[in-house]
């Protein structure tokens, strides 16, 4: 009964948006065109997931283990554009226009701006950094819709220049990754103008670490002002930061994201809570504690 009335609203779905129905045959063959642009390993993995591709025609098909079933579900879906694998960074109006177009739709084709305006943050923020274009903005450092200027009263800082949604990515807190105790060293040596670009943290296996962002730009990125480091404390924030891993060379590196806590109105001051007790952060007390 249940899987009757699944199939009755899936013709219903189909009829009413005019979709053609398609063979699983077909669908597999999307699937394995999908992931041309895939490893050799990946490629693989679908294949054997789906139990019937070119990639498998000359291998004695083998008993699926767990592990393999669940990375090739989430290979799926990736391909399959799930949303729950779309970025948390709102793509510009131009870039939605020329998917919609890409597509060929004939029906039923949305609307661009319309689709801009409305746009929320999708999926779970634990695969915020599945996302390729959240990578490449980590990596190349080239955030959109902010700006560093002076703040009365607090020196410099960083102020949106476009609406930001609650849940979206604003930008990561960028420098070098040194030990807890290296970062200590460098805060007590900074001089007092410097103070306050150091980002402690505790990473995923419990060690405590933290991100020195005390020089106005990074070795990896020389003569460019990072974001991150401008953004000044507030005990009424409206950004918060999350530790993810981005693997990076066969090698894990832990990446600090600044995430949107509410809706940011063009022109409003981003902040976070620094998570601590120090002077140098603002003035309120002593002593570093983790964050």
């Amino acid at each position: 009964m249940f899987m009757d009335v699944i199939v009755i609203s899936y013709l219903q779905l189909h009829f009413r948006y005019k979709i053609p129905s398609v063979t699983s045959q077909t669908a597999r063959r999307v699937f394995e065109t999908a992931t041309k642009t895939c490893s050799e390993q990946e490629k693989a993995m679908v294949a054997k997931y789906l139990s019937h591709s070119t990639a498998t025609a000359d291998k004695h098909y083998r008993m699926l283990q767990p592990d393999m079933v669940c990375q090739a579900k989430k290979l799926i879906a990736t391909l399959a554009g799930d949303s729950a694998h779309f970025n948390r960074r709102q793509p510009s109006e131009q870039r939605i226009i020329a998917y919609i177009n890409k597509q060929g739709w004939e029906s039923n084709v949305p609307n661009g701006a319309k689709l801009f305006n409305e746009w929320k943050p999708s999926g779970k923020e634990d695969h915020v950094m599945d996302s390729q274009q959240i990578q490449k903005l980590v990596k190349s450092q080239k955030w959109k819709g902010l700006h560093i200027t002076d703040i009365e009263g607090k020196g410099k800082g960083v102020l949106a220049t476009r609406t930001f949604q609650p849940g979206e990515v604003i930008c990561d807190y960028h420098g070098s990754i040194v030990t807890a105790k290296k970062g200590k060293e460098i805060h007590q040596e900074t001089s007092e103008e410097e103070t306050g670009y150091v980002f402690f943290y505790t990473n995923k296996k419990g060690k405590p670490m933290a991100i020195d962002a005390h020089s106005s730009s990074c070795d990896c990125h020389p003569g460019k002002q990072t974001f991150g480091r401008m953004i000044n404390h507030s005990r009424t924030f409206n950004l918060r930061p999350r530790l993810f891993t981005l693997q990076k060379d066969e090698e894990e590196k832990d990446v600090i994201l600044l995430i949107a806590t509410k809706a940011i109105k063009v022109n409003e001051e981003l902040s976070f809570d620094y998570g601590v007790d120090c002077r140098s952060f603002g003035g309120e007390g002593s002593g570093i504690s983790w964050l």
